[in-house]
Formats: C-alpha cells, sequence, structure tokens
C-alpha cells in the first residue's frame, strides 16, 4: 500500500463509514452461528506514504504512516511476527520497533515504544461531562510488552519513561496542573478477566515539578516532588482487602497550602523507609503501618482565626507508627 488517504467516520449512532461506505450491521439472527474455524496468514505488508484519518462525535484522530513492515503472522504460527512502524499520530512522531504474538496465543505487542509529544486535549471529549478541559502533551521512550490470551490475565509491563508535560485538568470546579510529571522505571501489571485480584508493581523514580491544586478557594502546591522506590497495589475483584506497599524515599520541596485565610508552607519533606495499608472491603479496620525517618526542614503555618503564627526550624521523627482505624481509633509509636 503505497500513498493511500483513507477517512473512517462511526457517526453518532454507531455505524462505521470507510472511504465513505458504511459497513453493514451484523444480522442478530446469524451473528452468534459457528461454522469451521477459518485460518489467515499474511506473509508480508508495506505501508509507506499513507494517512488514516479516525474521526468519531467525540475523538478525531490522524495517523500518518511513512513506513509499516509487518511478516510473518498467521493463526497457525508458534513464532511471533515481526513488526516495524515509523509515522505520526496527530503530528507527534511515532515509532514501533518490535513483534506481534502468534495469534494462537493471543493479541498484544512486545518491544520499544517512542512517542514525542502527543496532545491530550485530543482525548478531552472521552472523559465526558466531567472533564471541561485536557492539556499538555504526552511522550513515551519504552520498552512494552502486552498480551492479552483467552481465559487469561491481561498482562502489561513497561521498562522505560512516562512523560507529561505542560498537564492541565480542568472540572467543574476543580483544577489540576503541572509543569513536568515523570516515571522512569519498570511497571508490572495484571488484569483478571473474571473474579481475581488487579496486581500493580512499579519500581523506579516517579518524579513531579510544578504541581498545582485549586478547588473552591483551597490552592494545593509543590515545587517538586520525587518518589524513588518500589510500589505494590493489590485490588480485590470483590469485597477482598485493598492492600497497597511502599519500599523507597519520598522527597518534597516548596510545599504550600491554603484554604480560607488558613497557609501551611514546608521547604523540605523527606521520608524514607517501608509503609503499608490494608483496607478491608467490608467490615474491619484500616491498618497503616509507617517505619523508617522523617525529615522536615522550615515548617510555617499561619491559622489567622486562631491568632496563632507557628514556624519550625527542624524536625526528626525516625521509628514505627502503627494506626488501626474502624470504629476506635488506635495509634502507636516507637522511636
Amino acid at each position: 500500500m503505497d500513498g493511500v488517504r483513507l477517512v473512517i467516520d462511526v457517526d453518532a449512532d454507531g455505524i462505521m463509514h470507510i472511504g465513505g461506505i458504511p459497513l453493514p450491521v451484523a444480522d442478530p439472527e446469524t451473528a452468534g452461528e459457528e461454522g469451521a474455524p477459518w485460518g489467515f496468514a499474511l506473509d508480508n505488508l508495506e505501508i509507506s506514504d499513507t494517512t488514516i484519518t479516525y474521526r468519531t462525535p467525540q475523538l478525531n484522530i490522524e495517523t500518518r504512516l511513512d513506513e509499516v513492515r509487518l511478516s510473518d503472522l498467521s493463526t497457525w504460527a508458534t513464532e511471533p511476527a515481526l513488526l516495524v512502524l515509523k509515522g505520526a499520530v496527530n503530528g507527534a512522531a511515532l515509532q514501533l520497533d518490535g513483534q506481534l504474538p502468534p495469534l494462537s496465543v493471543g493479541n498484544g505487542y512486545a518491544g520499544h515504544v517512542s512517542l514525542a509529544g502527543l496532545p491530550l486535549d485530543t482525548f478531552a471529549a472521552l472523559a465526558g461531562e466531567t472533564v471541561s478541559g485536557l492539556g499538555g502533551s504526552l511522550t513515551l521512550e519504552t520498552d512494552l510488552d502486552v498480551l492479552q490470551s483467552a481465559g487469561k490475565p491481561l498482562a502489561v509491563s513497561q521498562s522505560g519513561i512516562l512523560r507529561a508535560d505542560g498537564l492541565a485538568l480542568q472540572q467543574a470546579t476543580s483544577e489540576l496542573g503541572s509543569e513536568q510529571l515523570q516515571w522512569n522505571g519498570a511497571a508490572t501489571v495484571s488484569v483478571p478477566t473474571g473474579a481475581g485480584d488487579l496486581q500493580v508493581e512499579l519500581n523506579g523514580d516517579l518524579t513531579g515539578k510544578g504541581l498545582a491544586y485549586a478547588q473552591a478557594g483551597t490552592r494545593l502546591g509543590y515545587k517538586q516532588l520525587q518518589w524513588n522506590g518500589t510500589t505494590t497495589v493489590s485490588v480485590p475483584a470483590g469485597e477482598g482487602e485493598l492492600q497497597v506497599g511502599l519500599n523507597g524515599d519520598l522527597t518534597g520541596n516548596g510545599l504550600a497550602y491554603a484554604q480560607a485565610g488558613n497557609e501551611l508552607d514546608y521547604e523540605l519533606l523527606q521520608w524514607g523507609g517501608a509503609a503499608s495499608v490494608a483496607v478491608p472491603g467490608g467490615a474491619g479496620d484500616v491498618r497503616v503501618e509507617l517505619s523508617g525517618a522523617v525529615n522536615g526542614n522550615n515548617l510555617a503555618l499561619l491559622l489567622p482565626a486562631q491568632e496563632l503564627d507557628f514556624r519550625h526550624g527542624g524536625f526528626l521523627w525516625d521509628g514505627t507508627v502503627n494506626v488501626v482505624s474502624g470504629e476506635t481509633t488506635a495509634v502507636s509509636a516507637s522511636g
């Protein structure tokens, strides 16, 4: 394929038009019929100088394909199919260099992904009425492995950089912004198809610069916030226990909080250690355990209604804190 200009429209009724030709709607009386399984094989596909425009009432995506090479893809193969793609999505340069799993195994992709500055405002309408504005850009420079097999959990693993620049999220009564938000590390996600727990594990650096949040007279800002370490999350499918674990170092610089004339500023807050949180799905107590060292520097607290102006140069805590919260709350500390 060379020099193709293709427009795909999906109208408000969900009917897809390809090149102006509507796809026929499946007959419900025959849609469930099963016959002998088909085999499919693709020896080699090459695409160049091609543009595909995909339009729905909420979305408009233009994909430019400068070079695409796909080879050795079939339903009976046991070896992966090679995929190379160079092009752009809505003006953001995109490159894929990897492979597709055998169709007999499942659907997915494994390889490197490079995406430079994808505008996020394109996807604002997908969030519906809850989001009134979305801005910024997304950049990826990462290895990605995604596999969906029949009857098995969706498995996703990532290793590399994900970065959002100039992020701006607006809702009816709140705004969230970030000069830069970057993840550099490895992540694995397992999403069950039925009963089972959603499992997430992160290992690396998460850095936020110029973080700002505002809602109904409340303002919260951070010049820089950085987390380095391991994070594990287990989300139950039913009424099981939500579990979160942290092990690493957290550093915040330039915290500023203001609400109704009250102000809190913290030049530096550091924590290094381990933490665990367990939240039951039904009856039961929330349990929090925190161990390690907390270091704070230059705290300023202003509460005009209480005529309180409090300042503190340095603070250090090293030990363990346990909190059990239910009908009553119990706190114990040792350090």
